[in-house]
C-alpha cells in the first residue's frame, strides 16, 4: 500500500477505524518516525493497522512489558532506538510492546489497555499519561466507527487541518468533514465545561481498578495535575516526566536525551 495508491486513499482515514463500539485507538504512524516535510514514498503509507510495528511479533508469546500512552511514549519523530520503551527494554533486558500512540488522551489508553488485553500476552504494564484536556470523538459511518482525538490547547483546537489533506482520501468510507468538524467542536465544548476534569478522572478510577486486577502496573505522567490527582487518590506513581530539554524535529516533543533521562529515572523503582 504505498503512498500514491488511489485506492487504498479512498479507504484511510487518519486514525483506526473499526466495526466495534470500543477499540483499539491509534494512528498509522509512519510520518512520525521522519523529519518533515517528508515525500518519501513510504511502504504501507495509506495504513489503517493499528500499531503496525507490532503486527510481525508473535501473539502466542508472553511479554514482559506493555506501554501505553501518547506522543511521547510512541516516539513521535524519533527512531524506534530512541523512544523510551526501546531504551526500557534495553536496559532491563527484557521484551516491551509500546502501544503508545499519537494525540491519544487518557480514554484512549484505556481502550488500548482494553483491547491489547484480548489479543496479547504480558506480565506488566507502565502507563505514561498525558493531560487531562483530551478526549476521543467519534461517529459512525455505515458498519464503522471512526474515531479521533480532540485536545484543548491554543495551538489544536481541532484534530487536525482537513485542507491539508486532498481528495480521494475517506471517499469510501463516506467521510464527511462538516460532521467531523460538528463532532470536534462538540467534544471540544465538553471538555471546556469539564473544568474539573470529571470525565478523565473517572477513566483514571476504572483503568486503576482494572490493571490492579490483572497486572502488575506502574503509573506515570509528564503532566504535574495528573500526576497529583494520582497522589491524591494514593496511587503509587513513577516520577513524573521530564520533557524539559532539547526538541525532537517538529519542535515540539521530546528527544532521546530526555527517554534516556526517563528511564534512568524509573529503572530502580521497576
Amino acid at each position: 500500500m504505498e503512498k500514491n495508491n488511489l485506492e487504498e486513499m479512498k479507504k484511510f482515514f487518519f486514525y483506526f477505524y473499526s466495526e466495534k463500539s470500543e477499540d483499539y485507538f491509534s494512528i498509522n504512524g509512519v510520518h512520525n518516525r521522519c523529519e518533515l516535510p517528508c515525500e518519501e514514498d513510504h511502504p504501507q503509507y495509506w495504513s489503517n493497522t493499528p500499531f503496525k510495528e507490532l503486527s510481525q511479533l508473535d501473539r502466542n508469546v508472553t511479554y514482559d512489558w506493555a506501554v501505553f500512552g501518547c506522543s511521547i511514549t510512541f516516539g513521535q519523530h524519533l527512531p524506534i532506538k530512541d523512544t523510551w520503551p526501546y531504551l526500557l527494554g534495553e536496559n532491563k533486558k527484557s521484551s516491551v510492546l509500546n502501544f503508545g500512540t499519537p494525540g491519544c488522551g487518557i480514554d484512549g489508553i484505556w481502550q488500548n489497555i482494553k483491547a491489547s488485553s484480548q489479543e496479547w500476552k504480558f506480565k506488566k504494564i507502565i502507563i505514561l499519561f498525558p493531560d487531562f484536556h483530551r478526549k476521543i470523538a467519534s461517529f459512525k459511518t455505515g458498519p464503522l466507527v471512526l474515531r479521533w482525538p480532540v485536545v484543548l490547547t491554543n495551538s489544536h483546537p481541532t484534530p487536525w487541518d482537513w485542507n491539508h489533506y486532498q481528495d480521494p482520501i475517506g471517499q469510501d468510507l463516506a467521510v464527511d468533514q462538516a460532521l467531523i468538524d460538528q463532532q470536534s467542536e462538540k467534544t471540544l465544548r465538553e471538555l471546556v465545561e469539564d473544568e474539573q476534569s470529571t470525565y478523565s478522572k473517572k477513566i483514571i478510577d476504572d483503568l486503576v481498578e482494572f490493571c490492579e486486577s490483572n497486572y502488575e502496573t506502574f503509573y506515570g505522567s509528564w503532566d504535574i495535575e495528573v500526576d497529583e490527582y494520582l497522589a491524591i487518590k494514593g496511587i503509587s506513581r513513577l516520577p513524573l516526566y521530564d520533557v524539559t530539554g532539547p526538541k525532537a524535529s517538529d519542535g515540539v516533543h521530546p528527544t532521546r536525551l530526555q527517554n534516556q533521562r526517563f528511564v534512568d529515572t524509573i529503572s530502580s523503582v521497576i
